[in-house]
């Protein structure tokens, strides 16, 4: 009976694979965005629900162009509904440099005058925002969990009512490469991380953390050395990501 039924979940998979990407979203996004000789092999692919607010900026992939290889609305979570949708506002540089997964109900906003660069493997998850006036980057294989918001400004701005100077509105985001972002962690201007770094959830971070090294786990509002010489189990899942990214 397996060897009957087994082929007929593989194509019922895949089909509930095909008709989950929002095929009209992806051709839209790809053959406004791109030449044609690279929208054709469609490498943006949208899932679900998608608002263009705003996509005049400039968007593209500084990689080799695999179909599908940038999935935003992606659902590679355990959890499975969706309460809003994707809203991509886009007036400055998108720069992806290899894959990507941004999840389901993601808002990304880049001001004319900013640029986002989000590393090859680069995971978003659920609810996240990332607001960009000025500069944020996220290094390789970086994993932003759900409800995250990453913010290069503080959108209002603030006085120092001593001396009656003005406070930087702006700043940059640099997150190193492999770094892992807990559950509603808030990544602000100013912070700056070197690889394999880890943030416990519910954290705020607002300042440079490259002092302490590699291999750290930074935690609290605002956030501080925690431990030293500790690491996410990258070499274990590598392969498992890789799974999430071809499903």
């Amino acid at each position: 009976m397996s060897t009957i039924l087994n082929p007929i979940r593989k194509l019922r998979n895949r089909w509930r694979r095909f008709w989950a990407i929002n095929w009209y979203k992806t051709y839209y996004f790809n053959f406004k965005k791109l030449p044609f000789s690279e929208a054709r092999k469609l490498p943006f692919f949208f899932y679900g629900p998608v608002r263009f607010t705003n996509i005049s900026g400039t968007i593209f992939v500084d990689a080799p162009l695999q179909k599908g290889m940038v999935r935003i609305g992606y659902n590679y979570e355990k959890d499975t509904v969706r309460r809003s949708a994707v809203e991509l506002n886009i007036l400055g540089s998108l720069i992806f440099k290899g894959r990507a997964q941004l999840g389901k109900d993601i808002f990304v906003y880049v001001g004319s005058k900013g640029q986002c660069i989000l590393g090859d493997m680069i995971g978003i998850a659920s609810r996240s925002h990332l607001v960009v006036e000025n500069s944020i980057t996220l290094g390789n294989w970086t994993r932003i969990s759900a409800e995250c918001q990453i913010y290069d400004t503080d959108f209002h701005r603030m006085i120092d009512k001593e001396t009656n100077n003005a406070h930087p509105l702006v700043g940059s985001v640099h997150i190193g490469n492999n770094n892992f972002i807990g559950y509603r962690c808030s990544i602000k201007k100013g912070t700056v991380t070197l690889d394999f770094c880890t943030v416990a959830p519910m954290s705020l971070t607002n300042k440079n953390y490259s002092e302490h090294g590699e291999n750290i786990l930074i935690g609290g509002v605002p956030a501080k050395l925690l431990k030293e010489n500790i690491s996410r189990d990258w070499e274990n899942e590598y392969a498992r990501m890789e799974r999430t990214a071809k499903a």
